[in-house]
């Protein structure tokens, strides 16, 4: 092969994964959609987290009555803001589920012994 050739063949092959490098960060940074483009379909379909005001809207509206949904723990209730404020939903939960990780288990017995007969 000639030198000629090998040099536009490395030029090629430089060009082609600069180009496939530049549609990989493009395709990464691609943002999460947001406002009109959250639907219950794409989010079921694969949009991880959106927001947690977007999954309030759908679970009773604020986070007070999120908390109201899961009295029943008592003082074990995730939704209560324990630690000085509200968690993330996905910190515990993915894609709408009802809980992919508690990370209370991680520090606590959960729930405690005397609403153990709810878990």
């Amino acid at each position: 092969m000639s030198r000629s050739i090998k040099y536009r063949l490395g030029i090629f092959v430089a060009v082609l994964l600069a180009v496939l490098l530049f549609m990989f960060v493009l395709v990464a940074c691609t943002p999460t959609p947001t406002g009109e483009d959250v639907t219950t379909e794409n989010v079921a379909l694969g949009d991880v987290y959106v927001s947690d005001e977007h999954c309030v809207s759908c679970h009773g509206g604020s986070y007070e009555t999120v908390a109201a949904l899961t009295d029943q723990y008592g003082d074990s209730n995730p939704h209560n803001p324990t630690h000085g404020g509200y968690l993330a939903c996905n910190v515990c939960h993915e894609r709408d589920q009802e809980l992919t990780y508690n990370w209370c288990e991680d520090c606590h017995t959960w729930p405690r012994p005397e609403q153990s007969s709810l878990k």
